[in-house]
């Protein structure tokens, strides 16, 4: 692995509970400073931010410019916080829009928790995810971004060119930014190390085939060639193009594994994806097993290898 540019700095700030940390990216460009991804707004990654900036010599009011990959609190938790201190905090327009609505409609954490009240679950499955979303509301702050960043638009970070790739999937406008005089990329949840990463199925993606869009993004970071991927979680990937293909070929695996749970007879997502993916132990974990399952049936019908059934309580999906 070569040694970072002079002007990076990769900080790892904590995330409560069990949820591991996040990656925060400090760009000190010739002409200014910049971040990638902000931390949860939680008591100790906020410490941890500014501990580090402190020790790289960094007033947080001389940070300009905030790039949020996606609007998950890991990486937009304090762009509140950051706008206060001055910083133009920028995001895709999707995202902006899937963020201003999980935070407004409180009241839609119910449907949330049986995917758009389309999907039958246990009343015990459904009242414990339920109530996990005030808990990850608690670690973002509401806040509008300043602009919106479109797909190929080049942004000047204090003197460093960051080109937007769009990369939808994780989340419907997820954004990656390569570095091509350095030949690196910031992938976000889009790549990351050692896990597949999850392909959301929130409301707002409902009827789009977000797996599709997902597996079409990683074909485009794959043909970008070899360069390093600084994820949101873990270790950078020295070879970024590799670990996109090894991520295609893994959810096209996916794809027929699911399909081969189908038979004749309609069946609920519930159970079909504990067939497909396994059991899960924790709530959270069987909640993100089922989206996940859902991205691909969804995908499946999209190619017309599989239909949508209306059950008596909610729908079920059968072989094509």
């Amino acid at each position: 692995m070569r040694e970072l540019p002079s002007w990076l700095r990769v900080f790892e700030l904590p995330m409560p509970a069990t949820l591991g940390a996040v990656n925060t990216y400090l760009v000190k460009g010739p002409q200014g400073l910049g971040l990638i991804d902000t931390g949860m707004d939680d008591v100790n990654s906020r410490k941890e931010l500014l501990g580090l900036l402190k020790k790289e010599g960094v007033d947080p009011e001389s940070i300009e410019q905030v790039i949020c990959t996606h609007h998950h609190p890991d990486h937009c938790g304090i762009g509140k916080t950051l706008q206060g201190f001055g910083a133009r905090v920028l995001m895709s327009e999707p995202d902006a829009e899937s963020l201003a609505l999980f935070l407004s409609r409180p009241e839609m954490d119910r449907q949330r928790a049986t995917f758009f009240g389309r999907h039958d679950v246990p009343d015990e499955f459904c009242d414990r995810v339920t109530s996990m979303f005030p808990f990850f509301r608690k670690l973002q702050e509401s806040f509008v971004p300043d602009d919106s960043l479109s797909d190929m638009q080049i942004v000047n970070m204090g003197g460093i060119e960051l080109e937007v790739m769009l990369t939808p999937g994780h989340t419907r406008g997820h954004i990656c930014l390569i570095q091509r005089d350095e030949d690196l990329i910031f992938t976000g949840d889009h790549i990351i190390p050692g896990d597949a990463t999850h392909v959301s199925m929130r409301e707002e993606v409902h009827g789009t085939d977000p797996l599709g869009k997902f597996v079409r993004s990683l074909e485009r970071v794959r043909d970008i060639g070899s360069m390093v991927g600084f994820g949101g979680h873990g270790e950078p990937m020295p070879d970024i193009s590799l670990r996109a293909d090894q991520l295609v070929r893994h959810h096209r695996a996916r794809i027929e594994r699911v399909a081969r749970t189908l038979g004749d007879e309609p069946r609920k997502a519930f159970d079909l994806s504990e067939d497909a993916l396994g059991g899960r132990n924790k709530v959270f974990a069987r909640w993100l097993a089922m989206s996940q399952t859902l991205a691909y049936l969804a995908h499946l019908v999209t190619r017309e290898e599989a239909v949508e059934v209306t059950m008596d309580k909610g729908v079920g999906y059968r072989r094509s």
